[in-house]
C-alpha cells in the first residue's frame, strides 16, 4: 500500500498540507485543534494500546496513530522552520496517510483521543503519578 505524507510547507519527501484533498486538509485542522503533533494512519497494521516515550505520548486505536508531546520532554520537538519572535514551532507537524483510508473513521479515533486525555480519571491517575514519584523523589538521598 502507498501512502502520502503532508508537513505544512512540504520538502523533498512530503507534499504541503495546502495541496492535499480538502478532507485531509479538514482532518489536519481538527487534529490541530485536539493538540495531535504527529497523526498516522496505516493501511494494514492495528494497534490498540497507549505509549509514552521519552517526547511522545502515543494514543493508537485500530489503523490511527496519534501523537502528542510530552509536558516536560526530555528530547523537545524540533522542526527546523523560521517562526516570528514570540512564537512556537507546536501544533501538528506531519500527518502521514495510507491512500485507501477512511476519513470519517479517522474522526472517530481523534474523539476518542480527545475523551481520553481529557477524561478525568486520565488526569486523576497522571497527577497521582507525578505526586508519588515527586514523594518518592524527597526521601532519597
Amino acid at each position: 500500500m502507498s501512502k502520502t505524507t503532508y508537513t505544512i510547507r512540504g520538502s523533498k519527501t512530503t507534499l504541503p498540507i495546502g495541496l492535499a484533498p480538502l478532507s485531509v486538509q479538514k482532518l489536519w485542522q481538527y487534529s490541530t485543534k485536539q493538540g495531535i503533533n504527529f497523526l498516522r494512519v496505516r493501511a494494514i497494521q492495528e494497534r490498540n494500546e497507549r505509549t509514552e516515550g521519552r517526547t511522545f505520548f502515543g494514543f493508537h486505536k485500530a489503523k490511527v496513530s496519534a501523537y502528542q508531546q510530552l509536558e516536560d520532554p526530555i528530547f523537545p520537538l524540533w522542526f527546523k522552520r523560521k517562526v516570528r519572535l514570540g512564537e512556537s514551532n507546536k501544533g501538528m507537524q506531519v500527518l502521514e496517510v495510507a491512500d485507501n483510508f477512511d476519513v470519517e473513521e479517522t474522526m472517530k479515533v481523534v474523539d476518542a483521543y480527545e475523551k481520553y486525555v481529557d477524561s478525568a480519571w486520565n488526569r486523576f491517575t497522571v497527577r497521582l503519578k507525578e505526586t508519588l514519584f515527586y514523594s518518592v523523589s524527597l526521601f532519597q538521598k
